[in-house]
């Protein structure tokens, strides 16, 4: 079994700062869930498992389905995408396409918030 997204469930259970057993008991698994899973390497189930990935968060879902990390600006931009009408994120991803596609792009200014 390919063990690459346990390491990286790990890595997002320690990131998150909460202990395992709080992260299991939130997410209604019984409190030695996540360091059974850890220790036996075992399969966790999918039911158990997408209850953790929800107590971790969005990011950390992506991160240990995929691989792919995911910053607070990609968080916050992702949830933006989210919460607007279909009609919308069409233009918005049109609208990133053609950025994308610029060859002659010009340096974009840091953001207010940085």
């Amino acid at each position: 079994m390919n063990e690459a997204w346990l390491d990286r469930l790990l890595e997002c259970v320690e990131r998150d700062g909460r202990s395992m057993r709080a992260i299991s008991i939130a997410a209604g698994n019984g409190p030695n869930w996540l360091q059974q899973v850890f220790k036996n390497k075992k399969d966790p189930g999918f039911n158990r498992l997408a209850k953790t990935l929800d107590i971790l968060g969005t990011s950390a879902t992506l991160y240990v389905i995929s691989g792919t990390q995911m910053g607070d600006e990609d968080a916050e931009l992702f949830q933006i995408l989210l919460s607007v009408p279909p009609r919308v994120r069409a233009e918005a991803l049109d609208l990133f396409r053609a950025i994308q596609s610029r060859e002659d792009l010009p340096l974009l200014q840091p953001s207010a918030r940085e």
